[in-house]
């Protein structure tokens, strides 16, 4: 999941806001869409463009 188009960059709280983010997704089993995609590469990566809900969540990577 990508976080970043919905609240845009934070600067010195980034790490804190995913890692709050992750934390809800893993709990509620609630994965939000990656905001303002509009065109995604021509690659084989599995966007989320819909919210899932009801996903197993057993782990997250978090980049910050």
């Amino acid at each position: 999941m990508a976080n970043k188009g919905n609240f845009g960059h934070l600067g010195g709280a980034c790490g804190s806001a995913e890692l709050i983010f992750a934390i809800k997704s893993m709990e509620t089993g609630c994965i939000p869409p990656i905001l303002n995609l509009e065109n995604p590469l021509d690659v084989d990566i599995n966007y989320v463009r819909e919210t899932v809900t009801g996903a197993n969540i057993n782990y997250a990577l978090k980049n910050s």
